[in-house]
């Protein structure tokens, strides 16, 4: 109802998205990554999450539920690693993002593509851009407010 009656809000929303990861889940991926666990037991933990997260946006009484894409590690890499000639990589690209707060270490996933460069995930590579821009614009305006 667009009036924002008790009947709704008055606009239309719905999931369409991730759910952040159960602790259980969490725990099974790393263990499934140390080879703890095989692919099934992995799987049948995922089947309990994502079964408890569709009973769970049915509870809200959301009309269309997603499975919280359990079943992956995160969209953007996953994607990346499909596309011929991206590799997955145990490399790890540091980067350390500073200002007057402080330092903030920060190591997104990587892959390598066939000459063996890092490439960075869009999303992190965004994130990075506007960080620098953001801190560089700061910097700049605190020199131009200080007094000659």
């Amino acid at each position: 109802m667009a009036d924002g009656s008790a009947a709704g809000p008055p606009f239309r929303a719905e999931h369409v998205g991730s759910l952040l990861r159960p602790r259980p889940l969490l725990a099974a991926r790393a263990e499934h990554e140390g080879d703890w666990i095989d692919a099934e037991t992995l799987r049948g933990c995922e089947d309990v999450c994502i079964k408890k997260a569709v009973e769970m946006q049915a509870e809200l009484g959301l009309k269309g539920v997603t499975d919280g894409e359990f079943r992956r590690g995160s969209w953007h890499m996953d994607f990346l690693y499909r596309i011929g000639g991206v590799e997955k990589t145990e490399r790890r690209l540091n980067i350390a993002f500073k200002n007057q707060a402080g330092t903030i270490e920060f190591s997104p996933a990587v892959a390598t593509n066939p000459v063996g460069v890092p490439v960075m995930p869009l999303p992190w590579l965004l994130a990075l851009v506007l960080m620098v821009a953001w801190l560089g614009i700061r910097g700049a305006a605190r020199r131009r407010s200080r007094p000659r």
